[in-house]
């Protein structure tokens, strides 16, 4: 019993510190990545098209998606 209290304390303790950019980061990643992999079973151009698709970083993305909160010039 007191196992689980653990775990599950564990848990949300994680998900709360998991929940910045490196969640959405890695959330990103890993779509890129299925879709990578649909972009492989195509052929010829359509795969050649369907992998440049793929080519933006989350960093680009990011800053694509949320112009008004880009980071502080130095």
């Amino acid at each position: 019993m007191h196992f689980s209290i653990i775990i599950i304390a564990a848990s949300c303790f994680c998900l709360q510190g998991c929940s910045g950019d490196w969640f959405n980061r890695g959330a990103y990643n890993s779509i890129q990545e299925s879709q990578r992999q649909h972009c492989y079973r195509l052929i010829g151009h359509q795969r050649d098209d369907c992998l440049a698709r793929l080519s933006t970083s989350y960093d680009t993305y990011k800053k694509t998606t949320n112009p008004d909160k880009s980071e502080p010039e130095n």
